[in-house]
């Protein structure tokens, strides 16, 4: 049995790996805090500075299932399309094999010790994401009790802030704390958005009054897309890896904010206020469609982008799907025309007891997973397919065609079962103890794990609520994690 990474990985967030790479066991504020470094640059800040978590979830969540008694994978095809039940199946199969490896080959912890503050211990029940798949539906149970065990100090935002039309570009030295930058309004100059100069930087504050931990190269766009657009097309670069983690349609989150606005003061610091999300998948193709990663992808780049376990969500990006209006096969996939799937990571929620599924695979209304779809330009070669060489020079797909322009003939869409024969398309599983809502796995080292994208690539995260040292971040909560008061140091 193994006590630790079985893969070789140099990341300490990655608690056991297989040999294939295909299953993995993460920690995921082990993840965030590594990211604060570039790679390879173990300095002691890194060491000292802890992320402030949520308990760890100990037992699964209670589940309720529909009145008629129905769920199970043998009732996944009454609500969905036959794709879209085939791909569920094709997930659940991973998710199950997945957890025939970890019990077959892992006995260690299925998370690190974790900095927790402010809570109170209630029944051990603890996880921050009570959130399942921040998809519609979920129980309201769950959300009282996210409530209860969130720690007070865990707080993210005043409320009506998330959407603030706010215009930062920041460029950082070290892993600073002076943690100062210069706010514009969007009506301002473009011009007055370009990073700050050492010239206009104010004098570094004490630490104790420092706002914000800015991690070494790293850049920053503070503020709602369409604010920031023009500042991006003017300054960003190409990106090696584009990652995305949209606010896709919502009730419980909806619901989250109202209760949160009821209850609370408007000053009032919660973290389990909810965020702002698109009404509709309609809102959700207008909000992506607004962010330039054709003409910001590099030749053999990726986009990664979290979704929700709804086929609307996989048919926006990568099948044509019913127009709003007539409800007939009327409108485009939003990036079937320069993008094709090559790959699918699940993140799969698990107890930190015994890394059992926080909720049961085979629940018809609740799902323990949310899926990260991985796609390349058409015509490129790069693939997840395999480990890598060690020359961080990418992996090539030597069946894939240049031509392959018709995006309803791709068999490795993610509604899709993929064909089997096909070598370029990666299931990942992932099982990670969930922490605060919201909050996903770094994605930098597991990447790196891969060897599929050059040595100091260039990243790119939209939607944002963190930084990672050495990429650029995009959002209107870019810094959300990045305050002080979501840091501890180890050394005082």
């Amino acid at each position: 049995m193994l006590e630790s990474s079985g893969g070789g990985s140099s990341s300490s967030s990655i608690l056991f790996e297989s040999p294939d790479k295909s299953v993995v066991v993460m920690d995921i504020p082990r993840s965030i805090e590594e990211a604060q470094v570039l790679p390879g640059k173990a300095t002691d800040t890194a060491r000292r500075l802890r992320l402030v978590s949520a308990r760890p979830v100990e037992k699964p969540w209670p589940t309720p299932e529909p009145r008629d008694g129905g769920g199970g994978s043998d009732g996944i095809t009454m609500s969905m399309s036959h794709s879209a039940a085939i791909a569920e199946l094709m997930t659940l199969e991973a998710v199950r094999v997945a957890l025939d490896t970890v019990r077959s080959s892992y006995s260690g912890p299925w998370c690190l010790p974790r900095v927790v503050l402010g809570e109170s211990t209630g029944s051990g029940d603890g996880g921050g994401d009570s959130g399942i798949n921040e998809d519609d539906g979920e129980n309201d149970r769950s959300e009282k009790r996210g409530k209860r065990h969130h720690p007070p100090s865990l707080s993210m935002d005043e409320e009506g802030k998330e959407e603030a039309d706010v215009a930062i570009a920041v460029s950082s030295s070290e892993l600073v704390r002076n943690g100062q930058h210069k706010q514009q309004t969007s009506t301002e100059n473009a011009s007055s958005t370009q990073s700050l100069t050492p010239s206009l930087t104010p004098p570094p504050l004490p630490d104790h009054q420092t706002p914000f931990l800015i991690p070494e190269r790293s850049h920053h766009l503070l503020g709602t897309i369409s604010a920031q657009r023009s500042a991006f097309l003017a300054t960003a670069l190409a990106f090696d890896l584009i990652v995305l983690d949209p606010p896709w349609p919502s009730r419980s989150a909806r619901r989250k904010r109202k209760n949160h606005s009821r209850n609370h003061h408007p000053s009032s610091p919660s973290s389990n206020s909810g965020y702002a999300t698109v009404r509709d998948v309609q809102g959700a193709r207008a909000l992506l469609s607004q962010i330039p990663i054709a003409s910001h992808l590099k030749p053999d780049g990726l986009v990664a982008i979290w979704i929700t376990n709804k086929a609307a969500v996989a048919d926006l990006l990568f099948a044509p799907s019913p127009s709003p209006s007539t409800g007939t096969g009327a409108q485009p996939p939003l990036w079937g025309d320069f993008l094709e799937p090559v790959g699918e990571w699940i993140w799969l929620k698990v107890t930190a007891a015994g890394g059992e599924p926080v909720v049961d695979p085979e629940a018809r209304w609740r799902k323990p997973w949310e899926r990260l779809v991985i796609a390349r330009r058409m015509g490129s070669r790069v693939s997840l397919s395999g480990t890598g060489s060690g020359s961080g020079s990418g992996n090539i797909d030597h069946n894939s065609s240049s031509n392959s322009n018709n995006s309803s003939s791709n068999s490795n869409a993610p509604t899709s079962a993929p064909s089997s024969s096909s070598s370029s398309y990666q299931r990942r599983v992932i099982l990670a103890v969930p922490d605060v809502h919201s909050r996903k796995p770094n994605l930098r080292g597991l990447f790196a794990d891969l060897n599929v994208l050059p040595e100091g690539y260039a990243g790119l995260e939209v939607f944002a609520r963190n930084l990672t040292a050495g990429w650029w971040g995009w959002g209107d909560e870019v810094l959300r994690f990045q305050e002080r008061r979501h840091w501890v140091d180890e050394d005082g």
